[in-house]
């Protein structure tokens, strides 16, 4: 039931008027190369420490093959931003919203499930169930989503690098799961290579 209704209100945001929403927390001027999505996307991924030169070429390359949309998006659409009630869910803190591409938002959503490092305060049961569910709570999430729109994760699957590089800048995720990320990001570059 909280997968449905996840998926829901994820689904929800791109039936939403766009109103001017780029600017919203866009910290870079307007008519800066940083003003669309995908310049933010590249910005931070230029930023990257942990990949090397060529790494982050290939990965904006690939990002420059993607289509680019003007659909609203929340920027942040981390399991934390999602609150459950009463079999809803309501999203919250908006800093990050934007006009940009879905798929982006759910590759975002997507990289959280699958990598997320789990403070180190929980107990260590916690990690254990989340580690034995990640993968069916992507494609539960994912069949929802598919059904409520015509996005599937095969849509999804070319956002994962470019929003992978892009989280690496990010100071909430531990350098486990930077490390994580560096990994699934190398194995994307060179299995399109083979």
């Amino acid at each position: 039931m909280q997968a449905a209704a996840t998926t829901k209100c994820i689904r929800r945001l791109r039936r939403r008027p766009n109103y001017g929403t780029t600017f919203l927390s866009n910290p870079y001027p307007f008519g800066s190369e940083y003003a669309e999505p995908e310049g933010k996307i590249k910005h931070d991924i230029r930023r990257a420490q942990y990949l090397p030169e060529a790494d982050k070429v290939a990965v904006m390359a690939q990002l420059d093959q993607l289509p680019m949309k003007q659909q609203f998006c929340h920027g942040d659409p981390n399991p934390g931003n999602i609150l459950l009630r009463d079999n809803d869910a309501v999203i919250i803190d908006w800093n990050n919203a934007s006009t940009g591409n879905p798929e982006a938002d759910l590759a975002e959503y997507i990289i959280m499930i699958r990598y997320a490092i789990l403070p180190p305060h929980l107990p260590c049961e916690a990690s254990v169930v989340l580690n034995a569910t990640r993968e069916a709570s992507i494609r539960i999430f994912m069949e929802e989503y598919q059904r409520l729109s015509s996005i599937g994760y095969a849509d999804i699957e070319p956002w994962i690098a470019p929003i992978a590089a892009r989280k690496l800048v990010a100071d909430a995720i531990s350098e486990e799961e930077k490390n994580l990320l560096v990994n699934e990001i190398r194995r994307r570059l060179h299995s399109k290579c083979s």
